[in-house]
């Protein structure tokens, strides 16, 4: 036949294409469409080529149409699951991924035991062919099936393979129809060959375009990731930057005026003088927490730096043991090690202190419980003491500190929530999606 070079010529530089583009983006659904390209045309050279079906003939003792369609199948099957990857169908119709799931298992299993017989057992058992016509015809039915789902899902990337689809069935199946019900290969003519080939070359069409497509989807995808994760380590880095500016820098300030007093009032008024600068002594233990409590919010390798529970424990050892204050602690360890984004590890840590200053300020609490969990898909900070509490309507009264919290909350995407009635304690939940803790 005049087009047979054509013909394999076009699929060995699909077979290049698409082996090469499993390579480049380690994507299972150029292999699967790899698989199904060599098995269809290993069938069809069995017939429509002279030299490979007398070849046929001897290798397979006679047996020449039960071998080969065993190919045929396991290309079908191998076609299926190509779609069942490469559209993502089953995300949005589970019952989709059933369907496609069950034809491959029959479809494998089905050419397994038609290639057991015929080249392992060298049986040639004649109840296979209504079995092979069935299955041809099924394949009718879940190839209708199919399209139709390609159709209907409206993206764009499953409408052209759709179309692919609408190619290959209709052209292939009509090409290939004599040699499955007419077993004759006399059948294999040039006018067979041209509808095969035709319905080839508008199935490369569609699907090369379409895995071409997807793929430059899926690197432009990543590359709006990406830029959008720099653009948020960017903000956490400048929010810390605000931070440190704020707070150490208005630190820093008022030690630099304590230290003038303190300098100008040494001779003059000395117990003045070591007034300022046991403030100056505190003011720098204030900026050299901050600080470590900056650094442990950038620094997330754990063989590095503390955890979180390790920090809290440390910052409320002191405090708790002067007020003879009972804390427990409940802290999730797989969940601790979630968290992995600077502003999450910053603000978590700062509300946990934030909460238990006010407490030793203002609660006259004699125990305290901290937890961090998860439910429900979010991140639970629950701080709880047996205080005296305070006023709800009053809660703008009691200071910044509760300000603070809200803000930090929010910041993370969460929320805050304070319950409290008077002698009976104080609860802080913070609530914050998983999906806002990591990188």
């Amino acid at each position: 036949m005049q087009m047979i070079p054509f013909f394999y010529g076009m699929v060995a530089m699909q077979l290049v294409y698409l082996f090469y583009h499993y390579l480049l983006f380690k994507r299972k659904d150029f292999l699967y469409y790899a698989y199904f390209t060599i098995f269809f045309t290993v069938f069809f050279a069995s017939f429509a080529v002279k030299p490979f079906r007398e070849f046929g003939e001897r290798v397979t003792n006679g047996n020449l149409f039960l071998t080969t369609v065993t190919f045929l199948m396991f290309g079908a099957a191998m076609y299926y699951r190509f779609v069942r990857y490469f559209s993502e169908l089953i995300k949005s119709v589970p019952r989709f991924d059933k369907v496609m799931r069950v034809t491959e298992y029959v479809l494998i299993i089905s050419s397994v035991l038609m290639f057991s017989n015929t080249m392992i057992f060298n049986r040639k058992l004649d109840f296979f062919y209504p079995i092979v016509r069935f299955l041809y015809f099924i394949n009718f039915i879940v190839q209708f099936y199919i399209i139709y789902y390609l159709l209907k899902s409206r993206n764009l990337v499953n409408v052209i393979v759709g179309f692919g689809s609408i190619a290959l069935g209709v052209f292939v199946k009509a090409g290939i129809m004599p040699i499955v019900y007419v077993f004759d290969p006399d059948t294999a003519k040039q006018n067979t060959f041209n509808f095969v080939l035709t319905g080839l070359i508008f199935d490369f069409l569609c699907f090369n375009f379409a895995l071409i497509y997807k793929s430059r989807q899926i690197e432009n995808e990543k590359t709006r990731l990406e830029i959008q994760k720099q653009t948020a380590l960017y903000q956490q880095r400048v929010e810390i930057g605000n931070d440190l500016h704020d707070d150490v820098g208005a630190t820093l300030s008022s030690l630099h005026v304590y230290s003038t007093i303190a300098e100008n009032e040494l001779d003059r008024d000395p117990v003045l003088a070591k007034k300022y600068m046991q403030r100056i002594a505190t003011g720098i233990r204030t900026v050299m927490e901050n600080m470590n409590d900056v650094i442990w919010a950038v620094n997330i390798n754990k063989q590095e730096g503390k955890s979180f529970s390790s920090r809290i424990k440390d910052f409320n050892l002191d405090l708790f043991d002067a007020r003879n204050i009972e804390c427990t602690y409940d802290i999730d360890p797989l969940v601790e090690q979630r968290i992995t984004r600077m502003l999450v590890r910053k603000n978590i840590l700062l509300i946990t202190k934030e909460a238990i200053n006010n407490i030793i300020k203002h609660s006259g609490a004699t125990k305290v419980f901290i937890s961090l969990s998860e439910r429900n898909n979010l991140l639970l900070l629950s701080i709880r003491d047996n205080g005296i509490g305070f006023i709800t309507a009053n809660t703008r009264q009691a200071g910044n500190g509760l300000l603070s919290l809200e803000l930090r909350t929010k910041q993370m995407g969460g929320t805050v929530q304070i319950e409290t009635l008077p002698e009976r304690g104080t609860h802080v939940l913070c609530s914050v999606p998983l999906a806002n803790i990591s990188d």
